[in-house]
């Protein structure tokens, strides 16, 4: 019984070390691929807005070498599509907030991304109403670079999108749709 306890015990320390060897080499390789990598982050515009859903301001930190946070404001009421689905509108905005995964290492220079993401915001129209809104999607697409510095994408959204009416009840029941935007993002890399 003493030799079983022994050999068990011994099992468990070769195990405890290989574990905490290989979750040091995890670290230590991770750590190297942030240090390695020439990009930390991306500004990125998206002017197709103006011709559908508002164009947008987006920065994008990179946490890891296949992922990032991407974060932006969203103007709805400069968007032609907005204005003639919803009528006119005063400043309306959408901040939105999303994970990009990008499945091949980030020293690739092209390459492919999914994730999801949250959007709130507020439309504000011409009539005095307001509208409070959410949307939870995701996203999919293909990033380039140029020549190091300057990066194109093209992503489609879906997603679904609740609003309420600002001031009348407290449910978000008012109105709940699923929406699809293309997107075509211009951005610096730094």
């Amino acid at each position: 019984m003493k030799k079983l306890l022994l050999l068990f015990g011994l099992c468990v320390f070769i195990y405890q070390s290989n574990a905490q060897e290989s979750s040091k080499n995890l670290m230590n390789d991770t750590y190297f691929a942030m240090q390695q990598q020439k990009h930390h982050a991306y500004f990125i515009v998206d002017p197709l807005g103006f011709i559908t859903l508002g164009p947008s301001i987006q920065i994008e930190p990179i946490i890891t070498p296949k992922l990032s946070l991407n974060t932006g404001i969203r103007f709805q009421n400069l968007g032609l599509v907005s204005v003639s689905l919803f009528g006119e509108m005063d400043m309306s905005y959408g901040l939105q907030f999303g994970l990009r995964y990008f499945p091949k290492p980030r020293n690739d220079a092209d390459r492919f991304f999914i994730g999801p993401g949250f959007s709130y915001g507020r439309d504000n129209y011409k009539t005095g109403r307001s509208y409070n809104f959410r949307a939870f999607g995701g996203t999919l697409g293909y990033r380039w670079i140029i020549k190091d510095r300057f990066s194109i994408e093209v992503a489609d959204l879906v997603g679904l999108v609740q609003s309420k009416e600002v001031d009348v009840g407290t449910e978000w029941v008012t109105d709940m749709f699923v929406f699809y935007m293309l997107s075509v993002g211009i951005g610096v890399v730094f």
